[in-house]
């Protein structure tokens, strides 16, 4: 085994390291983040308000535009800290689609009927 100008069997690497005091485990493993669960819940929260008004608020509004990106730059804070919290591509993948379909709702793209209408055609149509 060779490890930059060091060569030798893994024993070896390891006696080294033990003589030398460092452990090869601190430079390996992949720390993970510690993500405290209220923040996610302060962001969720504020995002849901955040969606509520922008529902209730007429796009003519000066405040429309405002909430609109606050909705987008929460939702992109709820994508990153679920990611970090989870490390699961299936959590954050349902956290974009959830985020992205909730905004749909609160601007008035989409209607959740809409939705399942059109998810029902896009399985129908792979399942065939």
């Amino acid at each position: 085994m060779k490890f930059g100008r060091f060569e030798g069997d893994s024993q070896e690497f390891k006696d080294v390291c033990e003589n030398l005091g460092y452990d090869p485990k601190i430079f390996f493993e992949v720390k993970s983040h510690k993500i405290n669960t209220w923040a996610l819940v302060g962001a969720i929260v504020a995002y849901v308000i955040v969606n509520i008004f922008l529902f209730k608020t007429l796009s003519t509004d000066d405040w429309y535009t405002a909430l609109f990106i606050t909705a987008i730059v929460l939702w992109g804070v709820i994508c990153v800290l679920v990611h970090l919290k989870f490390a699961e591509k299936i959590a954050t993948t349902l956290t974009v689609v959830t985020g992205l379909a909730v905004i749909c709702y609160a601007v008035k793209i989409s209607t959740p009927k809409d939705t399942i209408k059109e998810l029902n055609k896009k399985v129908d149509a792979i399942m065939k």
